[in-house]
């Protein structure tokens, strides 16, 4: 895990340092170092710190209260083409890639000005629906 300072509206933000918790949190950190070097260089970074983007399509939560890290497979393709239809500015950039969520803590806002377009309130799959699922 990345976060554990929120903004002041209580949001997950980009621009708050990251401090990992963990050796897989803290190689996410370096892989935002290294893109920040390259595009230090010259060549355009994107570090999308992405949501669980699954197979199904489908927000997974671990309780029904927590599905707030779910990206749909047609918000990534959308993020991914403002990506490379847009100057980056600066060269480099950081944004969170989630879905929408009533109980949304990731801020989306960003300077390429994408903006998801699914919710998880209108795709969510139940806990009990979702291990059926995956004991086919």
């Amino acid at each position: 895990n990345l976060y554990s300072n929120r903004n002041t509206q209580g949001k997950l933000s980009v621009d708050i340092p990251p401090i990992p918790d963990s050796p897989y949190g803290a190689a996410k950190v370096y892989m935002e170092a290294l893109g920040r070097f390259y595009a230090n260089k010259g060549l355009p970074a994107v570090c999308a710190r992405i949501g669980n983007l699954n197979a199904q399509d489908k927000p997974r939560p671990l309780s029904e209260e927590n599905p707030q890290r779910w990206l749909s497979k047609r918000d990534w393709i959308s993020l991914v083409e403002k990506c490379i239809q847009q100057d980056i500015p600066d060269n480099f950039v950081v944004l969170n890639a989630v879905s929408k969520n009533d109980k949304q803590v990731f801020d989306w806002s960003n300077p390429l000005g994408w903006e998801p377009q699914d919710k998880v309130e209108d795709n969510i799959v139940k806990q009990a629906d979702h291990f059926e699922e995956n004991l086919k």
